[in-house]
């Protein structure tokens, strides 16, 4: 099979045409690409397949996760294989997001960026250990579970950490190979791209090793930063027994109602309480508060289908 570009394999990437029109004329993934194969070669392909990564988001940093996340994936057959730092700077997170963003408020962006600002994020490469008939992105994508609380189950990662709504999801993982290799090029460039990799052909210990390596790793990540519970419900909780709590008293009545804020307006009353718009106390009660998605706008990109995906990945092997 001819394999001099990601174009030339991408329709054996994703099952979804869709996917398959928005990326063919994508220049991202082509310096990503370059550097797996000048690595891999003729094995690019079945590294695409049994590698992936998840991505632990400040939220998760700050409410001390990254070890449930780890040995959530570990009891899963995932190895971790390489760690490191990356800042989800705005320009990164336009491209990473660029076919579902067009449905998302500008509330939703703003606040999102807000939230990547708040520390570097921790990306960690995976290797799939368990025979699979499915790419690794692929289970892994399912095993994260949806943004949407009703179309997750309590056993997926997202549920298990109690995510409590939309925007703060703790993690985000590529949903299929041609994702891996996109984002890949989005998060890193060429040298960065190749020192990582050359970590992950260096993981060579054992299982039980690589995942304690990486445990101790985040450990340390996460004391570099304030911790946070990001529950909504215990800041609200605690903010409605201050002495000052009538400075809040339009955030709390919009909580307890249900009715939705504008960012701005959230903005406004906690500044008169004294917090700044980058508190995360202001960050986790906004991701209530706001709308999240255009009314009547589709994303370009829709992520629902997880599961029927994952069955046609399973019938092509």
């Amino acid at each position: 099979m001819k394999m001099t570009s990601y174009a030339d394999i991408l329709d054996t990437l994703t099952m979804q045409p869709e996917k398959l029109n928005a990326y063919y004329n994508d220049f991202v993934p082509e310096e990503a690409w370059r550097v797996l194969l000048s690595l891999y070669r003729e094995d690019v392909r079945d590294f695409i397949f049994s590698h992936s990564f998840i991505l632990l988001k400040p939220e998760t940093i700050s409410r001390r996760l990254s070890g449930r996340v780890i040995s959530y994936l570990a009891q899963r057959g995932f190895a971790p294989i390489a760690i490191t730092c990356v800042e989800v700077t705005r320009n990164i997170a336009h491209h990473i997001w660029r076919f579902q963003w067009n449905a998302a408020t500008t509330d939703r962006v703003e606040l999102t960026n807000l939230v990547n600002a708040q520390s570097p994020s921790v990306l960690i490469m995976l290797r799939d250990c368990e025979s699979t008939t499915a790419p690794a992105s692929v289970k892994l994508w399912r095993l994260k579970g949806s943004a949407h609380a009703e179309r997750r189950q309590n056993d997926q990662l997202r549920s298990e950490l109690g995510m409590h709504n939309r925007m703060l999801g703790f993690v985000h993982t590529p949903d299929e190979p041609a994702d891996f290799v996109r984002e890949l090029s989005i998060l890193f460039n060429s040298s960065a791209l190749r020192a990582l990799l050359r970590m992950c052909q260096l993981a060579d210990q054992s299982f039980d090793c690589l995942v304690e390596k990486c445990l101790q790793a985040v450990v340390e990540i996460e004391s570099r930063y304030t911790a946070h519970s990001v529950n909504p419900d215990e800041v609200i909780q605690r903010l409605s027994l201050s002495k000052e709590k009538n400075a809040l008293s339009p955030i709390l009545q919009s909580y307890s109602g249900g009715v939705p804020m504008s960012l701005e307006c959230v903005f406004y009353h906690f500044r008169k309480y004294g917090l700044k718009r980058n508190s995360w106390d202001v960050l986790t009660i906004a991701a209530e508060l706001i709308e999240h998605d255009k009314t009547g706008v589709s994303a370009l990109l829709d992520t629902r289908a997880v599961d029927e995906t994952f069955d046609l990945w399973d019938f092509k092997k």
